[in-house]
């Protein structure tokens, strides 16, 4: 009895130490099971903040295989900088996408290697449009299960790298722009005295003869020389844009004429140019140029493979549902026409065109311009530009420009009147000899008694010496020692009602508007023709 009973208590014994083995156990898978609890959910809430940051950040990321390479993942704004969505790159190797090169790869997984982490590497990839994006990598090796991935910060450095370029742009037009002035000064100066003497040759031979018709042909082509000099200047931003009633008829002509012999025999040329347009309120020369930069454009666009290009120029009416620009209102148009048959212009491409400083060429064959340009003269005279293209097939620009209702519009009335003359005293000073050759013999052609000098400090001297002898004095305005408006300035101190006309090839520190404000009563540009210098003469002695 006493066995059993011993036998029992050791039992419950067992039972008891059991069941408070039982329930430490339990106790402790019990904190176990909240601990993990705890740390699943912090780690949840870790994940959710880093995705939130991952999505959020303003840089693109992407997290991808160490020993692969495979993207496993990657950001909104990545997708956004690539074009790509997720599904299209998400466990393919950023080669196989063609992101970047092997090389450019193995550059940056040697330099991860080395330094343990890669800080702002420079690196240029393309996107799904074909863009190349320029960016800075920071990457660093992280660990996740087990595994190795690369997370990689993309800063986006293409929009900073525009405008590095836009800057350098500007800085060279600047520098053409200079270039362009002092050219002009001087080409100008030539061709003074080109079409002065021309134009006096042509008053001393018979009108008809073989002589008289060679030398009508000489003075074309230095006033087409002037028109150059004129196209210099507008590209530099450094010429005065004066409207005119204009056929541009004959400013297309000119310039098929101009680009014809640049083309090669691959591309054909169908030209459908009407003679009957109305006037346009233009500037030739700013016509010129979109012509111009619109033929060049087709050109390069069939380089390679040739093809044919059309330019068509017609009068057309356009009704409020034509106008697709608000600021154009109903009635005739001119509108110009240039069609070639090259590679397209793709659809991500065409909302960019006209931007300045865009250009998908090659570096040397475009600045980004050419199209702003173009865009900006078409908008400035109330027209309109349009586009439509098959990438692959055709491209077609249609300008529009209104046209003139009536040529009292313009106030403008054409009367030719005789080459006045007269018997006053001129003082004439330029430092170039043939000028002053040139320029005293028209003169005393017209009439005129003149008195020459090549240097600003002779004029000063023979003014001073005769005040009142001298009814007008023209004056160049780039001299050595003295420039005009100098030399303006002490005449003015010795006599301060001198009549003064300033002829210049070219100068920033002068125009008419300056001249008048400062008392100097006439203004002429060079190359100036006989006719024209005659009546400023007249206008200024009053």
């Amino acid at each position: 009895m006493l066995a059993q009973l011993s036998l029992t208590t050791v039992k419950k014994e067992q039972l008891e130490a059991s069941q408070k083995e039982l329930k430490t156990t339990n106790a402790r898978l019990h904190q176990e099971i909240i601990e993990r609890e705890q740390a699943e959910e912090a780690l949840r809430e870790s994940e959710s903040k880093f995705r939130s940051l991952f999505n959020l950040s303003p840089q693109g990321i992407a997290l991808t295989e160490l020993e692969t390479g495979r993207l496993v993942d990657a950001n909104n704004m990545f997708c956004d900088l690539t074009k790509y969505s997720q599904e299209e790159i998400i466990g393919k190797t950023t080669t196989e996408v063609g992101f970047y090169s092997d090389n450019d790869r193995a550059r940056f997984i040697k330099k991860l290697q080395t330094s343990g982490e890669v800080n702002g590497m420079k690196m240029d990839f393309k996107g799904k449009d074909g863009a190349i994006i320029t960016v800075f990598m920071f990457a660093r090796v992280i660990r996740i299960s087990g595994k190795s991935f690369i997370l990689t910060i993309f800063l986006d450095m293409t929009e900073q790298k525009q405008l590095q370029a836009q800057l350098q742009q500007s800085q060279k037009i600047q520098s053409i722009g200079t270039l362009a002035g002092g050219i002009a000064h001087d080409f100008n100066n030539i061709l003074f005295s080109m079409i002065g003497y021309t134009e006096m040759a042509l008053d001393d031979t018979e009108k008809g003869t073989l002589l008289h018709n060679n030398l009508q042909e000489v003075l074309i082509a230095a006033q087409r020389a002037k028109c150059l000099v004129k196209q210099i200047l507008t590209f530099s931003r450094q010429a005065d844009q004066d409207l005119k009633p204009l056929q541009i008829q004959l400013v297309v002509k000119e310039v098929l004429k101009l680009i014809r012999s640049s083309l090669p025999t691959t591309i054909e040329i169908h030209q459908n140019i009407s003679n009957a347009c109305g006037f346009v309120m233009a500037n030739a020369t700013q016509i010129h140029q979109v012509a111009m930069n619109l033929l060049t454009n087709a050109y390069h666009a069939m380089e390679d493979e040739g093809g044919k290009l059309e330019v068509t120029l017609k009068e057309v009416d356009l009704d409020m549902d034509d106008l697709e620009d608000p600021a154009m209102i109903p009635g005739p148009y001119v509108c110009l026409t240039v069609k070639d048959t090259g590679a397209g212009i793709d659809e991500y491409v065409m909302d960019r065109i006209f931007d300045p400083y865009f250009s998908t060429k090659e570096k040397d064959k475009g600045t980004g311009l050419g199209l702003a340009v173009v865009h900006g003269i078409v908008k400035s005279y109330g027209g309109n530009i349009r586009v439509y293209s098959k990438p692959g097939k055709e491209t077609a620009f249609h300008v529009y420009l209104p046209v003139i209702q009536t040529r009292a519009e313009t106030n403008e009335t054409r009367v030719i009147s005789p080459v006045e003359g007269g018997k006053e005293q001129i003082l004439l000073v330029d430092d170039e000899e043939q000028i002053v050759r040139m320029s005293q013999q028209m003169l005393k052609k017209l009439g005129y008694h003149v008195t020459a000098r090549t240097s600003s400090i002779e004029t000063l001297e023979a003014f001073r010496a005769a005040p009142d002898k001298f009814d007008l004095v023209i004056t160049d305005m780039t001299m050595p020692n003295m420039t005009g408006v100098q030399l303006a300035k002490k005449l003015f101190n010795i006599r301060p009602d001198i009549p003064i006309l300033i002829c210049t090839g070219f100068s920033e520190k002068i125009s008419e508007h300056k001249a008048k404000a400062m008392g100097i009563r006439g203004y002429v540009m060079k190359p100036v023709v006989k006719s024209e210098l005659a009546k400023k003469i007249r206008e200024v002695l009053g």
